[in-house]
Order: C-alpha cells, then sequence, then structure tokens
C-alpha cells in the first residue's frame, strides 16, 4: 500500500507545476476552487489543496495534506513547513501571520487566530473596534488535539501537545503537554 509520503515523492513534480500554474491565478478564482474542493475528500482533492497553498502562500513546504472542510483566510501570510497534516474542519486566520513548522499534525475541528478585537473605543460595538494582527508561530514537532484553539499572539516553541478542547491563550515552551481552558503545561515530553 502506497503511504503519504510515498504518494507525495511520486506526484510531487506535478503537484509544483500546477502550483506555479496556480501562482498566476487571480485571488477569486482560487477562491472559486478552492470552496468547491471544500467538502471533497480523496487523493485528488489533497493534491489540488496542496498545490493551491503551495502557489499562493507564503511558503509551502512537501508532504503537506489539507483535507475537507479546512478554512484559511489570508493565504498569502501563512508559511507551512514539511510533513504537515491538516484534518477536517479546521479554520486557520493568517491575516496576522501564521508560521507552521515541520512535522505538525493538525487535528479536527481545531482553530488558529491571528486577530483579535478590540474593545478600547466605547463609542463603537465592540464588532467595529479596531482588530489587532498579532502572528502565530507553530514550532516543529507539535500536535494539536482535536478542537483546539491557539489564540493571537502565541507561540509554541516546539515538540508540544495540545490536548484536545484545550484554549491556548500565550507562549507555550517546548517539550511539553498543554491542556485547559486557557491551557496550560501539565507534563514534560
Amino acid at each position: 500500500m502506497i503511504r503519504g509520503r510515498q504518494l507525495f515523492d511520486i506526484s510531487k513534480y506535478i503537484l509544483y507545476i500546477l502550483a506555479k500554474v496556480i501562482h498566476f491565478f487571480p485571488q477569486w478564482l482560487v477562491y472559486f476552487i478552492w470552496n468547491r474542493l471544500l467538502n471533497c475528500s480523496g487523493i485528488i482533492s489533497i493534491g489540488v489543496r496542496y498545490a493551491i497553498v503551495k502557489g499562493k502562500a507564503l511558503n509551502c513546504g512537501n508532504n503537506v495534506s489539507i483535507h475537507q472542510g479546512v478554512t484559511i483566510r489570508s493565504l498569502k501570510n501563512m508559511s507551512i513547513g514539511n510533513n504537515v497534516s491538516i484534518q477536517p474542519g479546521c479554520f486557520i486566520d493568517a491575516t496576522g501571520g501564521v508560521t507552521i513548522g515541520n512535522d505538525v499534525s493538525i487535528a479536527q475541528g481545531s482553530s488558529i487566530f491571528s486577530t483579535n478585537h478590540t474593545w478600547s473605543d466605547s463609542d463603537l460595538p465592540i464588532k467595529d473596534n479596531p482588530l489587532v494582527f498579532e502572528s502565530v508561530t507553530i514550532g516543529n514537532d507539535v500536535w494539536l488535539g482535536c478542537k483546539s484553539t491557539i489564540l493571537a499572539g502565541v507561540h509554541l516553541l516546539g515538540r508540544n501537545v495540545v490536548a484536545a478542547g484545550a484554549i491556548v491563550t500565550k507562549d507555550i515552551p517546548s517539550n511539553c503537554v498543554v491542556a485547559g481552558i486557557p491551557a496550560r503545561p501539565i507534563k514534560n515530553i
């Protein structure tokens, strides 16, 4: 049976050419294609999503698997390393910048936000107050558990496990498991 990396090695040249072509597509066409494939599973859909990310993201490594139902905003502000898996139903807002390292697994329903609302102008509703843009960094060898949330400005340094349902509100040091709301280190790896 052919596994993910083997399949990528077999088809990478076709995907690279497709990514080069997609790089020149207008943004509306990219969104149109992405939305048509949003709920499609299978190797071809994963390959086309990879080619879109490779062609439009700030940087995209090899063997990146983006499954159905994944929403990514501001792809141009996103950098993804090698051997990354983003499972179904994830939401990534890269408007403020998102960097994902190598060997990262993002489980189903997880969210990453790089923007936040302010509420300093009391004459405006909170939804109309200015946004704050803060980059998010997910280091190498990180696993985000199901339905975990990473908020704006957070940096996971690497070799971390974020427990299912955890909400990460501040930087996390390397080599630890974090859990809870807000997430706190509970164990060293």
